[in-house]
């Protein structure tokens, strides 16, 4: 597992998301339940469930489920793949991330997540834990960038960053049907002290999200497929409704 671990993610922050406060690492691919892949109420990846982008959803993943993913953001609304030869994007920004689901058993569900910032490998570590309810709502809590120090606030005209960015969430996910999920939550730091929030819905092997990331809307529509019996979701999308992203994610 701790092989698994280093896999992380390459981000280059772009004009249009950088400055002091922008955090442009979080507003991509996030790292947390829903990202990449969706998830279901028993902590199933894949299939019918709660996706997003930048966004938690309140379901967590079963024990010893992983999720791995990688997306790539471009300037304009033009679908970016300007990776060059040593592996750096050019003028993109480039995330991977792997979440992993934590055994604690009857007290619900511990999601584990890692991202690195930077070719330097630098992380930041995100957990939420989603507690087990009756009803038809699930809600959970979080922190993303649990250290505070993952670089991930946005830096100054002087190349500095400004300050912790360890953000606490609660968020809440309900499904409506047998196809439609809906998640609303709250965060400090990187979510500004403001309601964020996601809709998705899936029509056979297709989806499509609206997201409110309390910056701007974000966008997507995916298609899943399997690879060796593992769900696969290709997704293609606009953050901030003019910079085209891709993603691929997958469990194992």
């Amino acid at each position: 597992m701790a092989g698994l671990l280093g896999i992380a993610s390459i981000g280059f922050a772009q004009e249009q998301l950088a400055g002091p406060g922008q955090y442009p690492q979080f507003r991509t691919l996030s790292g947390l339940p829903g990202s990449g892949l969706p998830i279901s109420r028993d902590g199933t990846p894949g299939g019918v469930g709660a996706w997003a982008y930048s966004t938690p959803v309140a379901y967590g993943l079963d024990s010893w489920r992983y999720v791995g993913a990688i997306s790539l953001v471009g300037r304009s609304r033009r679908i970016p793949f300007d990776f060059s030869s040593n592996g750096e994007a050019q003028g993109a920004n480039g995330t991977l991330s792997l979440l992993a689901g934590l055994p604690i058993k009857q007290y619900g569900q511990l999601t584990f997540g890692i991202m690195a910032l930077s070719t330097k490998w630098d992380n930041a570590v995100n957990l939420q834990w989603t507690p087990p309810v009756d009803g038809p709502v699930t809600y959970a809590i979080g922190v993303q960038d649990v250290s505070g120090q993952g670089g991930t606030r946005g830096q100054d005209p002087q190349g500095r960053d400004p300050g912790e960015s360890r953000t606490y969430y609660a968020v809440a996910t309900r499904q409506f049907g047998s196809s439609t999920f809906a998640s609303v939550g709250f965060g400090d730091t990187r979510f500004r002290g403001r309601l964020f929030g996601q809709v998705n819905h899936w029509q056979g092997r297709w989806g499509g999200f609206l997201e409110w990331d309390t910056f701007n809307t974000n966008v997507g529509v995916g298609y899943q497929f399997t690879v060796a019996d593992r769900p696969v979701l290709a997704s293609l999308g606009l953050v901030k409704g003019e910079l085209a992203y891709w993603s691929i994610g997958f469990s194992f």
